[in-house]
């Protein structure tokens, strides 16, 4: 979460031996608005309110598709957690391979 986490980021960034790619979403938006993905980590400001994610290269696919999983939850109190989940959920899945 930028910015909170950006020196985080950059030094995760700045540490490793190839450019890691990476999925920038805007913290404010929905339904894949204003989302990009970019190996230049630079391009991405201190100031920003992004949640930054490292691109998984080879991800885990069924039938040679992506998918992800939306689990809903609620959480009704911390001391002691409480966290109640709802029993359906969604499983969304990349229409070309």
């Amino acid at each position: 979460m930028l910015p909170h986490d950006y020196k985080d980021f950059r030094e995760e960034s700045t540490s490793v031996k190839y450019p890691l790619s990476y999925i920038v979403k805007p913290e404010d938006s929905c339904q894949g608005k204003g989302i990009y993905i970019t190996r230049n980590w630079e391009s991405i400001k201190p100031t920003d309110q992004m949640v930054v994610q490292r691109y998984m290269m080879k991800p885990h696919l069924i039938d040679s598709l992506k998918y992800d999983l939306r689990i809903y939850v609620f959480v009704n109190g911390i001391n002691p957690l409480r966290i109640y989940i709802y029993k359906d959920g969604l499983a969304r899945f990349a229409t070309v391979p």
